[in-house]
């Protein structure tokens, strides 16, 4: 097996959400308004969502992992969310807070199709996050890298973000904030087109040279783009079909962390092959977590 990851033990921190998917016996417009009446839904399946999805990832490609978020006592999304990633032999460090409630995505799907996506979202405290971020620190000699899965739901304050990124020496980034000052020191920094374009306008004359080691750049239908030391590579994304694109970022960085861990640091190698691995994900429906396994059946073709 070329693409074995066992021997690394990585930690993930960051907004974690549930993601709960509907299917319903069938659609119509409703007789009082133009809008759509969904017959008789009823949940197919749940799973972590977020920086969750992200550790399922990690866990899916053989590693160990831990996962840090902040979650609510007495919220029924935060204990699922902590028995499917106990299932999957993921440690799980909460930071309580009374009164919160972890994000959810509710997906409404027919026919196989996504007819609506109803989310219910708040914000921990800062506090909070700051001390999930400290508990990671302390426990900082058990890891190889660290994944920050920011989703902007208010578990990664830049200042729990700029005391990691004072702590770890291999530190992954999916970003959400524009302030990318925060994630200076990133050893891949890795925001999806939109995210990148849209802080370069907000942050004009900031370049991701001088704050990153690597810079990897999702691109959706367009594959992946890589910046590392004054060089520039484009994968395009492999041909196939797309079921579904939920999580195919998370896929990303959990592939791109544990190559780069793998090959001593080479990053266009991790890039191709998380590029690779993003066209597996999106052929199944849900959020997808692609196997050492199926990595090694189609390395030959990369």
């Amino acid at each position: 097996m070329k693409y074995r990851y066992t021997s690394f033990k990585v930690a993930v921190i960051g907004d974690v959400m549930h993601d709960i998917w509907w299917d319903m016996e069938s659609i119509k417009i409703s007789p009082e308004a133009p809008v759509l009446d969904i017959v008789n839904p009823w949940v197919s399946h749940s799973s972590p969502g977020g920086a969750g999805n992200v550790a399922l990832n990690v866990s899916s490609l053989g590693a160990s992992c831990d996962l840090y978020f902040v979650g609510g006592i007495k919220c029924n999304d935060t204990r699922r969310v902590k028995e499917d990633l106990g299932f999957a032999d993921i440690g799980v460090f909460v930071t309580e807070q009374r009164g919160y409630y972890i994000p959810s995505k509710q997906r409404f799907v027919y026919n196989g199709n996504q007819i609506v996506r109803v989310s219910k979202e708040e914000k921990p405290l800062p506090g909070k996050a700051l001390a999930s971020a400290t508990r990671l620190v302390e426990n900082k000699d058990l890891y190889d890298a660290v994944i920050i899965s920011d989703y902007n739901k208010g578990s990664m304050t830049i200042e729990a973000i700029r005391m990691i990124m004072g702590n770890f020496n291999t530190v992954i980034v999916d970003p959400k904030h524009d302030n990318w000052e925060a994630y200076k020191g990133a050893t891949i920094f890795k925001p999806n087109r939109n995210e990148y374009q849209t802080a370069l306008k907000r942050n004009p004359g900031i370049s991701p040279y001088d704050l990153f080691d690597h810079t990897v750049i999702t691109q959706g239908e367009d594959g992946m783009k890589v910046e590392s030391g004054g060089m520039i590579d484009s994968f395009p994304a492999h041909d196939g079909s797309v079921a579904d694109v939920a999580g195919a970022g998370d896929t990303a960085v959990a592939i791109l962390t544990l190559e780069y861990l793998r090959n001593g640091g080479l990053i266009f190698k991790a890039a191709k092959l998380a590029n690779y691995g993003c066209s597996l994900s999106v052929k199944h429906r849900g959020t997808y977590r692609v196997r050492a396994e199926e990595l090694n059946n189609g390395y030959e073709s990369l």
